[in-house]
């Protein structure tokens, strides 16, 4: 035998379609990690009206731009940027912004989203994401999206043993060359080169009944 032990009161309407677009766009031209990405948003009602006055929620959020093509050219088979791999709590290279803003008298909203120096260290995709709100509480939402460039100029780093290891006592050969973001070689740029090894290890402080394990590092060779 059935026994109510809740009950909640869900209130449902006729489905209306939104009556009004919005349009995204970000900026195509190149950015740096430490400028400002600028993003337009233009909403009316369908009956050509601006939304003068609606609310505006939007994101930003930048990750690494894996599997979108944006890759430096020339560059096939080296390495660029940092790789944490190794770590056991890798650090993401990742930031988020959010914020509000208001439709102004012409149906515009200019988004001017602040990101910072140093956050990434390989070519980033920003994805920015608004939900604009009529006066009925219908949403229609967007998505655009920006890519952030480290710097002006990347190390590109290659080993050229073919295995996952070195080993002991045998000569290894890495070829290392400075390259713009349109894959341009630049010469004349002094490089200091370090090697270092990282090995998993017990934690000897641990006190708990298993160890937890710990990456250790030494440097063992460096030149420039």
């Amino acid at each position: 035998r059935w026994q109510a032990v809740a009950q909640q009161d869900i209130r449902v309407e006729e489905f209306r379609p939104p009556e009004f677009l919005i349009t995204l766009k970000a900026d195509t031209a190149g950015r740096f990690a430490g400028d400002t990405v600028v993003a337009t948003l233009d909403a009316h009602y369908l009956f050509g009206a601006p939304m003068a006055g609606a609310k505006v929620r939007w994101t930003a959020f930048s990750s690494p731009a894996y599997g979108t093509g944006r890759t430096i050219p020339n560059t096939e088979g080296f390495a660029i940027g940092r790789s944490d791999w190794w770590e056991q709590y890798p650090r993401p290279e990742m930031e988020r912004v959010l914020d509000s803003a208001t439709v102004d008298r012409s149906g515009h909203v200019t988004l001017r989203i602040p990101t910072t120096a140093g956050s990434v260290s390989r070519t980033s995709q920003m994805t920015i994401s608004v939900v604009v709100d009529d006066v009925t509480n219908r949403s229609v939402s967007a998505r655009a999206s920006a890519y952030l460039q480290p710097a002006s100029l990347f190390v590109a780093l290659r080993d050229r043993n073919p295995g996952w290891y070195w080993k002991p006592g045998t000569p290894q050969t890495l070829d290392a060359m400075v390259v713009r973001s349109t894959g341009q070689r630049v010469p004349g740029i002094p490089l200091r080169v370090m090697v270092v090894r990282r090995q998993l290890q017990l934690d000897t402080t641990d006190t708990r009944l298993v160890r937890a394990p710990r990456w250790v590092s030494d440097t063992i060779a460096q030149w420039r």
